[in-house]
């Protein structure tokens, strides 16, 4: 089962992600299980919880979604991590994290399901991946 993580403080689009993460899926008869947060501190403090993809919102109150993004990479390299801001100039910064994609808020409903193939490729190579030592 796939399963993601999805932050955001503005519960609209938390539950926006939410459910365009589940249509996406289920259109390709995919089990998946989607948590949500409304902070970077509380989806911090869920550190027995693991998760493949993340959909991180940047701008928040205490902990912005850059900072989270560096503590799960810290944690776990193979972590998918998607940004969803309203702030494009932010994107850049995304590469620091090996971030999949940056979507802006305002073009969400354009390019989320580019987004989701994205993720799912880069899910479907990290199988195909060996490690050499």
């Amino acid at each position: 089962m796939l399963t993601f993580a999805v932050c955001d403080d503005d519960p609209v689009y938390r539950e926006c992600i939410k459910g365009k993460i589940r249509d996406y899926l289920d259109g390709k008869n995919i089990i998946c299980q989607v948590d949500v947060y409304g902070s970077g501190e509380e989806l911090l403090a869920q550190k027995n919880r693991k998760y493949k993809v993340y959909f991180l919102d940047i701008q928040m109150k205490e902990i912005d979604g850059m900072k989270v993004a560096e503590e799960i990479r810290a944690a776990d390299s193979q972590a998918v991590l998607v940004f969803v801001s309203g702030y494009i100039q932010y994107a850049a910064r995304g590469y620091c994290v090996n971030a999949v994609r940056y979507i802006l808020k305002s073009q969400l409903e354009e390019e989320f399901d580019d987004c989701m193939d994205a993720v799912a490729e880069h899910l479907a190579g990290e199988e195909k991946t060996l490690d050499i030592h």
